[in-house]
């Protein structure tokens, strides 16, 4: 009974955190969706504010140098305040946006939750109780529930990151789409807002594509003949490059292996998209070579190199050893992941071996026929 219960709260305290990050999150968006109709022609101008944008506030409030220049309702509950950017004469100003938002609604939720959670471990406790000795040779071992305990955690983690990181792009796109339409511009104005919405769908697409890839991690992979040289030279073909950086390849003329053709590509793709990102200079050299009975595939690049408190974790979901940088080029967190889940599928491995200011060599054991 005591487990059960302490299972119950961890369960209200974890799905507690969630909800809150998910309202701080919202909050965000709503206040770079009111910071959207503030504009500067000859003076601070704030077009009306539409109402589903401030329908969940308790009350929100625009300031510029602390003078304010719009408000509404009362900043009461569950507050963010941020600053963004707006064009003036004098060039970029700062605009302070705060919001807030009312949380009883969703502390009802929680304790509601609450108490159905011990309901049901005093339920269960009572089964326990009523079944005696066939439960007890059926208990789960404690090493069995940390197991499992520990997979919910990862799969409540990996929920909470993919809802936010899918929710910033939509973010963008709403908010670039709004503004656009708020009133006539020029071509040029229109084109940009446009250039803006289709970077942010790119970028939810890209990630749906990935937490698909993972979704899938445990289902079995049809494996027929590849020629895992052929594919390599594809994706160096069909590479993007960067400039200033050399893309060269060592290849053999063939490299027999057993595997899904589709999904080797993604995984030679997402490594050289993750060296070319991370190198501004240099060169990123890509091999394939014959290791015992299977293939070494090996990506090396002269950027910056990765800390050593980092590189145990690179191949886990949506971890970033520099978030900003990462975010700023387009990284989403999960293209080392989707590089793992894949070898393992084709009961491979991967490594990584990095030296800080030199490079990266990212290698991937891959089985022969």
């Amino acid at each position: 009974m005591a487990l059960l219960l302490a299972f119950s709260a961890l369960v209200f305290l974890s799905v507690r955190a969630d909800r809150l990050r998910d309202l701080d999150a919202a909050l965000q968006a709503r206040a770079g969706a009111i910071s959207g109709y503030v504009e500067y022609d000859g003076g601070w101008e704030i077009d009306p504010i539409p109402e589903h944008v401030t329908a969940p506030l308790t009350g929100w409030a625009v300031t510029f140098e602390g003078e304010p220049l719009v408000e509404g309702g009362a900043l009461e509950g569950r507050r963010w305040a941020g600053r963004f950017t707006i064009e003036s004469e004098g060039g970029p100003d700062a605009v302070d946006v705060t919001v807030a938002q009312d949380t009883a609604p969703l502390e009802r939720a929680l304790w509601l939750l609450l108490g159905e959670l011990a309901a049901l471990g005093l339920g269960l406790s009572g089964l326990a109780v009523g079944l005696g000795e066939l439960l007890s040779r059926r208990i789960v071992s404690s090493e069995d529930f940390q197991r499992l305990q520990a997979a919910w955690q990862r799969q409540a983690a990996f929920t909470a990151d993919a809802s936010h990181e899918l929710r910033t792009p939509l973010s963008v796109v709403r908010t670039r789409a709004e503004v656009a339409l708020r009133r006539e511009r020029s071509a040029a104005q229109y084109r940009e807002a446009l250039e803006g919405v289709l970077e942010g769908a790119q970028r939810m697409q890209e990630l749906l594509e990935g937490l698909l890839v993972l979704a899938r991690a445990d289902e079995r992979v049809e494996r027929s003949p590849v020629d895992l040289a052929e594919v390599v030279r594809e994706a160096v073909a069909a590479s993007p490059g960067r400039e200033g950086v050399a893309l060269q390849a060592a290849l053999p003329e063939r490299a027999p292996t057993l595997g899904d053709a589709r999904l080797l590509r993604v995984l030679v793709d997402n490594l050289l998209s993750n060296a070319l990102r991370h190198t501004r200079a240099g060169a990123v050299t890509i091999r394939v070579q014959p290791e015992g009975a299977g293939w070494r595939l090996e990506v090396e690049d002269t950027g910056e190199g990765i800390a050593p408190e980092h590189l145990e974790r690179i191949f886990e979901r949506f971890y970033r050893a520099d978030a900003a940088r990462s975010r700023k080029d387009g990284g989403s967190g999960l293209g080392l992941s989707i590089v793992r889940t894949i070898a393992g599928q084709h009961e491979g491995r991967v490594e990584a071996t990095s030296r800080l200011g030199e490079g990266t060599t990212m290698t991937v054991h891959l089985p022969g026929v």
